[in-house]
This record gives structure tokens, C-alpha cells and sequence, in this order.
């Protein structure tokens, strides 16, 4: 890309403007002792020394900090005021500022540009990151504060001028931060004018996209030192032109009548004009050990009878009947690991096919609306894949809003996150929506998949067994579950032995990077991108330092660094190293010191989320793999008994209550649940969860324990609570699961019911199934309903069998 053609992106629309010191070149003040000139970061240094009777030469936070000293914030706040509020700007300060920019950054107090751009009729509305990022067009984002509106709290928080302002926030961990490089990766060119990247935290956004380098530019003074500009050429194209022959060259530019192409940032297209390639036998081995995937191969195996490397799942074949039906809402939900990924680049490939315009969602959703409007004009057929967020549900409430018949929409959605949410999906949701569970294997794809692993010589020691006792270990043993097929594999592979040793010399050095790799792979199990503003966030250290380390470049092998997140080299791969690299004394200390700092911080939704879901007993006990495991458990949940938010919080004991529950611990849970049921009074879904746990205990205690005498009162004190939410529909199918265990209760206790009691007993079990069969909508067919009422009926024969015997 030329100069000249950045600029023609940037008379469009499509171009990001970062502005340092130099755009301010020759822009005026009304301060005499400045020679009526708005200063750069040096010459308004020496200033403030000069004001205190010293001649020296001082770094700008050094002497903002001794001016403050003497002076006061009210002194500083003046000069800033007095030094960096605009009066007069040259011609080509207004043509720069005039000019469509997609959006603006400076690291300048001053509000040259804005001032400019009202010479010319134009406004950009100046903002500072201590504000939460918005989607609004027009901004100009002061990195290191703004002039406008200074009071001495603001000044606190916003101007990047003294010690204490510069180390109290990293731009790197800040929301802005994921912005700008939104913004950088959708801008077609990115000019910086006046800059040196001093700022090291923009230059990290630089140097994590190196992609970006093609199309940014860098305009200096004209007779620039080479030297000093010569770092700037690792990130783009650098120009000794001067603000002033730039904005000439932008003033005579004129825009191609050719319309422009709209840019999406939240969406990005699939690329329907990618190639096949076939792949060779080490991708093969590095897809099913390590989920290494390659979109060339998907489609190069979709051709193929016998694929070398990837199976063709059933459901494809499912949705696509289901789509020629005309059904346009899908979720596609699976537990870690067991094929939505694949699932969706198979489908991704065939609809481009079948003449679809396909896009996938990212994590930068700040521009969504735009891009939604736009989809809905796009001609032909449209098919949107949604990937799991928290706020999905304001996603399909935009999408539906468009009441476009022809876009596609398939959302994909762990199932744990499913299950807790299928209510609120089946409200949002059309009521023809289609849910697909993909978590096993079907008969058809247990073969495919056992001839893949044979292919590849990765059956290892089950290398002798027959081809039926092979399909028997895939679909019974491991559940036909894909995940629990390549962590088998990983297992016995010598590069899962590799990668596990590999991550055990990195993590038991206990350092930045040893804490940053486990919260990595922590993020990856609860479902959230491990990008480096969160990961600094809940660090409380500065994740882009951590990268950089030789300690995390030499873990290399099984994560990296890339487009600003960290990435196991697969999900299945963190969730083993989790639980077989990481010495689980090790593990939990770590997450009790993410979920101290996450306590002391104001949270946004996504933090919250992550805090609450490192409290979770079924989160914690997934990850420990130890002889100690109760031990272990037990003494994290006291570790953070000490915490004012947990000693307030439903959540936390209501967890706890949980592990002693699992554990058989009944009286201990016993206190923890009524405490829990305490704290949750007046929110009714915090309540609904505290009473279907509690309704678990009744059953199992009264089934598990000698230790009580109210077995049949417990009994119906616990059907009471679930055919409540039963019949109410409150909770889904979490009472029916609980329901289940009615079998091992009538089982233990028969013999010391009476015939009243059994007799009352079979009329409980004929409730819930009364209830089933009052059920509506998907649920009626779910798993756990119809394993329920299999249960009932098993309940009812034994407890007429007892009545018979006695």
C-alpha cells in the first residue's frame, strides 16, 4: 500500500488517526511565557522547572511530581490548563482534523484537533479511558488524559503526568486497549502523525499484530534523525514529510467514484474462496493429539470418503435437512472439546457451497449493531455463526429484531452454559429453534473415527484389540465423547508426554509466567478468550511484560502468544495439563489469588463472571486430580472464608455446602445451606438453586446415612421442593436430575417404611411423572426428563415390590 492510497482510505472512512506531540505542531496558546505555543512533553518539562527555580532537565513525571510537591494540584492544574488550551491552529491542522477518520487516539492533554475541527464545522467529541469504551462514531480517546473539564479529581485519574499517574494504569490492561486494536485490525490503513512511539504500550498493540505493519504509516518531521526513527520501521512505513505537506497531500487527494466496501468488525466473513490442501500425516496427528486445525484441510477432507484426518459428523447431515426445511434458528452445544469447532468449519464450507454469504462472530462486539444492520441488507442467502459470550442473548435479540427470512443463525454454546440457561434460551429463541447435542459420537461416526485413529498408529496400547472391541472402548468406555477419545490418545502419545514435561518445567518455577499459563488455561475451561486486558486484570500484573518473558517464549510447545490472547494449543490439551502439570497445591493457591484480586476490583460483567466461576465447586473439582482431593477442596473453600464478599455472598456457600455435600459430609453441608438459604432471600433464582441442592442433600443423606430417624419426613420435605419447581417450571431440568435418586432412596430405606409410607411413596413418584407429562416444548424430550421418568417408573416397581413382600 502506497501513502497516497492510505489516504484515499481515510477520506472514506476506513482509517484509524493516532496523533502525538508533533501533530500539534505550531498550534497556539494564550500563554506568553510559552511564546503562545503549545508545548511538547520537553519543552512544557522544562517549563514547569523553570516555575520552580531550576534549570535542569528533568523527565516530566519527575518534575510534575516535585511541582506538585511545591505548588500544589491546583498549581499544575493551571499551568495545564494555561498551557495545553488551544487558541489558534494553521490550515492544515484543519484539514487533518476535517478529514472521516474511523476514529482518533493521542497521547496529547491538548485539544488541538478538536479545536480544529470546529473551524471547519466538524466535531470530535474528546474522551479519556477512565471512561468505558462505546461504539459512538467521532471520538477522540485521550490516552493520557484531556485538557477539557480538569478538575483536581480528574486530574487524579486522567493525565498520565506524575509517577503516581503513570504506574496506577497500564493503557495495556485497560478496555481502551482491546479497542484500539479492534479498530487497528478493521481499519484498512492506520496513520500515526507526530509520533515516536514513546508510549510502549501502544507499541505492544503493534508488535502483537504484526499483520498490521502492511498498512500503517508513520509521517515525521521532514529532516528527522534516522536514527531515531529508524525503531519505527519494525511497525510501518515511515514518511519525513511533516504534518503540513501531509495534510497538502490529503487536501488534493480525491476519493475513486467507486463505492467503498463496508468494513465489518464484529462479524468477519468466511473466506469461501480458500483452497483445499491435503494433509500430510504429522497434521493429521497434530489435529487428533493437540487440535491443531487447519480450514484447508477441513475442506480438502469433506471430498473424501475415508478422510485421513477429519470425520463428517452425522449432525451435518441432520442440520442440513433441517435447514432445506426451512428452519433458520440452530444451537449446537457440546461440552469441551467435542467437535463444535470442526462442526462449524464443515458447515461454514458447505453452505459457502450451497451459495450463503457465511460470517463468524468475534469478541469485539463493540461495532455489532452496525454490522447487524448491515447483514440484513446484504442480497442473497446469510448464514451467522454465534459463538458463546455473556451477552449472547443481546445478540439474538439483534438479530431478531431484523425479521430477515433469509439469514441463517446458528449459535454455539458449551453445554454446561446451556443447560443452566435453557429457559432463558427457549424465551429468547423462536420457538422453532433447533438444539443439537453433539457431545457423542453416533454409530456411523464411532467407525470413522476408530479407522482414523488405526490410519495414524494412535491406538497404542489397545493396538490389538478387535475392530468391534476398539468401536466398544470409543462409544462405552469414553462415553463417545471426542475429547475423552484424544485425551486418551494425548495420554499414551509420545507428544503428550513431551508437552506434559514441557509445562511441568515451566510451571514449577512458580513465576509471572507460570501463573499466567494456569489462568490461561482456566479461562479456556469457563469460556472466555485468556486476552491480555483480562488476564491483567485479574493478574494484577502486567500480562504484555509476561509474554515477553523468556519464560513464557520457552513454553512455546504447548501455549503461545497470538493476536492478543494466550492459546493452549488446544482446549483438551489445557484441561489435561491442568490437571497432570500442575501440582494441584500449586493450582488452587494460584486461584485463590485470582479470586482475591478479582474481590478487590470493580467488576464488568465479563470479570464477575470469571470470579464466580473460580468459585465453583463443579469448576474446582473438574481441575484436581489427587489423591488429597477432598483435602485440597475443603481447605480452598476455608481459605476464602475470609473474604467479606464470600461471607456475603449465596454463591460461595452455597458452593461449599456442595463440596461437603459430595463428600458425604451431611451436618456440615447442613449449616452451610441454611446459610446460604439466608443470604439468598429476596433473589429468586439464587433461591431456587439453594433449594434444589438442599432438596440433594435430603435424598442423600437420609439414603447415605445412619445418622438420622427422619428419613420419610426428609423424603417429602425434599419432593415438596422439586415438584414445586417442577410444576412451576422454575428450574428446568435440574429438579428432575435430583428426582433420580428417589430409586436409591426407596432401595436403602424400604424396610423401615411402613405401607402408609411406601403406599405414599408410589403416589411421589407418580407426581413427578404426572408432571412430565404435563411438560412443553423441548424440554419434554431432554436427557435428563426422560431418564427421570425411567426412574420413576423403576421406584414405583420396587416400592410395590416391597409392599408384596411385606
Amino acid at each position: 500500500m502506497t501513502l497516497e492510497e492510505a489516504i484515499i482510505h481515510a477520506l472514506r472512512g476506513d482509517s484509524v488517526l493516532f496523533t502525538g506531540a508533533g501533530f500539534s505542531f505550531n498550534a497556539e496558546n494564550s500563554y506568553p511565557e510559552l511564546d503562545n505555543k503549545i508545548p511538547d512533553a520537553r519543552e512544557f518539562s522544562s517549563h514547569l522547572a523553570s516555575l520552580v527555580g531550576s534549570s535542569g532537565n528533568y523527565d516530566l513525571p519527575v518534575i510534575g511530581q516535585y511541582y506538585v510537591s511545591k505548588k500544589g494540584e491546583h498549581g499544575l492544574l493551571a499551568e495545564l490548563s494555561r498551557s495545553f488550551t488551544t487558541r489558534k491552529v494553521q490550515q492544515y491542522h484543519v484539514d487533518v482534523a476535517s478529514s472521516p477518520w474511523r476514529r482518533v487516539y493521542t497521547t496529547n492533554y491538548d485539544d488541538c484537533l478538536e479545536y480544529a475541527a470546529l473551524q471547519n464545522g466538524k466535531k470530535w467529541e474528546p474522551i479519556t479511558i477512565d471512561l468505558a469504551p462505546t461504539a459512538a462514531k467521532k471520538l477522540c480517546v485521550h490516552i493520557n488524559g484531556h485538557i477539557t473539564n480538569l478538575t483536581i479529581n480528574s486530574l487524579l485519574k486522567q493525565i498520565k503526568l506524575t509517577h503516581s499517574s503513570y504506574s496506577s494504569e497500564s493503557f495495556s490492561s485497560n478496555k481502551w486497549a482491546q479497542q484500539l486494536r479492534q479498530d487497528m485490525n478493521n481499519a484498512k490503513s492506520i496513520i500515526f502523525i507526530g509520533y515516536s512511539l514513546a508510549d510502549i504500550d501502544v507499541t505492544r498493540i503493534l508488535y502483537a499484530s504484526p499483520e498490521l505493519k502492511k498498512r500503517t504509516f508513520f509521517i515525521v518531521a521532514p529532516g528527522a534523525d534516522e536514527i531515531t526513527t529508524s525503531p519505527l520501521e519494525s511497525y510501518g512505513e515511515v514518511h519525513a514529510i511533516g504534518i503540513e505537506k501531509f495534510a497538502e497531500i490529503l487536501r488534493n487527494s480525491e476519493v475513486p467514484k467507486d463505492v467503498s466496501e463496508y468494513t465489518f468488525s464484529w462479524l468477519k466473513k468466511y473466506d469461501s474462496n480458500l483452497k483445499p490442501s491435503k494433509p500430510e500425516d504429522t497434521d493429521c496427528i497434530d489435529f487428533l493429539t493437540m487440535g491443531v486445525v487447519e480450514q484447508s484441510h477441513v475442506i480438502w477432507s469433506l471430498a473424501e470418503q475415508q478422510s485421513k484426518a477429519f470425520i463428517r459428523r452425522n449432525e451435518v447431515n441432520e442440520i442440513l435437512r433441517e435447514l432445506h426445511n426451512g428452519r433458520s434458528w440452530f444451537l449446537i452445544h457440546s461440552d469441551l472439546g467435542n467437535g463444535k469447532t470442526i462442526l462449524k468449519n464443515q458447515l461454514s464450507h458447505i453452505l459457502s457451497l450451497e451459495g450463503y454469504t457465511v460470517f463468524w462472530d468475534s469478541d469485539f462486539d463493540l461495532n455489532r449493531e452496525s454490522d447487524i444492520r448491515k447483514v440484513a441488507s446484504e442480497e442473497g442467502k446469510v448464514a451467522i455463526f454465534i459463538d458463546e459470550s455473556s451477552d449472547r442473548f443481546e445478540v439474538v435479540d439483534g438479530l431478531l429484531n431484523l425479521n430477515v427470512d433469509s439469514i441463517t443463525v446458528f449459535i454455539c454454546v458449551r453445554t454446561t452454559l446451556y443447560e443452566l440457561g435453557e429457559n432463558k434460551y427457549e424465551e429468547y429463541l423462536p420457538s422453532d429453534y433447533f438444539p443439537i447435542d453433539i457431545n457423542r459420537l453416533n454409530e456411523d461416526d464411532v467407525e470413522s473415527f476408530s479407522h482414523l485413529l488405526s490410519v495414524h498408529g494412535l491406538w497404542g496400547e489397545r493396538a490389538d484389540l478387535s475392530k468391534e472391541e476398539k468401536k466398544s472402548y470409543i462409544s462405552v468406555d469414553c462415553g463417545g465423547a471426542v475429547s475423552k477419545i484424544i485425551l486418551s490418545i494425548f495420554e499414551q502419545s509420545e507428544v503428550g508426554k513431551r508437552i506434559e514435561s514441557a509445562a511441568k518445567d515451566t510451571i514449577c518455577r512458580e513465576g509471572d509466567a507460570a501463573s499466567l499459563v494456569i489462568l490461561s488455561f482456566l479461562l479456556n475451561q469457563i469460556g472466555h478468550p485468556p486476552r491480555l486486558t483480562l488476564l491483567s486484570d485479574i493478574l494484577g500484573e502486567d500480562a504484555w511484560k509476561i509474554v515477553r518473558s523468556d519464560d513464557f517464549i520457552e513454553a512455546g510447545e504447548f501455549v503461545r502468544f497470538t493476536n492478543g490472547k494466550v492459546k493452549a494449543r488446544s482446549s483438551v490439551v489445557s484441561s489435561y495439563l491442568l490437571r497432570r502439570a500442575i501440582k494441584p497445591e500449586l493450582l488452587l493457591a494460584n486461584i485463590n489469588r485470582y479470586v482475591r484480586n478479582l474481590a478487590s476490583l470493580k467488576r464488568d460483567r465479563t470479570l464477575h463472571h470469571v470470579f464466580t466461576e473460580l468459585q465453583r465447586y463443579a469448576v474446582i473439582e473438574k481441575i484436581i486430580d489427587s489423591p488429597k482431593k477432598y483435602e485440597l477442596i475443603i481447605g480452598y473453600y476455608q481459605s476464602l472464608k475470609d473474604l467479606s464478599f464470600c461471607q456475603r455472598s449465596a454463591l460461595f456457600w452455597l458452593q461449599y455446602a456442595m463440596a461437603r455435600l459430595a463428600y458425604g459430609e451431611f451436618k456440615e453441608a447442613s449449616l452451610y445451606f441454611e446459610q446460604a438459604k439466608a443470604l439468598a432471600k429476596g433473589n429468586y433464582k439464587e433461591t431456587t438453586d439453594v433449594n434444589n441442592h438442599f432438596a440433594r442433600l435430603l435424598l442423600d443423606s437420609r439414603t447415605n446415612s445412619s445418622d438420622y430417624s427422619d428419613y420419610f419426613d426428609a423424603f417429602i420435605m425434599a419432593h415438596q421442593i422439586l415438584l414445586d419447581q417442577m410444576n412451576r417450571n422454575t428450574n428446568r431440568h435440574f429438579p428432575f436430575r435430583q428426582a433420580r435418586k428417589y430409586v436409591d432412596f426407596i432401595s436403602y430405606r424400604k424396610k423401615i417404611l411402613t405401607a402408609e409410607q411406601t403406599s405414599r411413596f408410589t403416589n411421589c413418584c407418580e407426581q413427578v411423572i404426572s408432571a412430565i407429562e404435563h411438560l412443553a416444548g423441548k424440554i419434554s424430550g431432554s436427557r435428563e426428563v426422560v431418564q427421570c421418568r425411567e426412574s420413576m417408573l423403576r421406584a414405583i416397581e420396587i416400592s410395590k415390590a416391597s409392599n408384596e413382600t411385606s
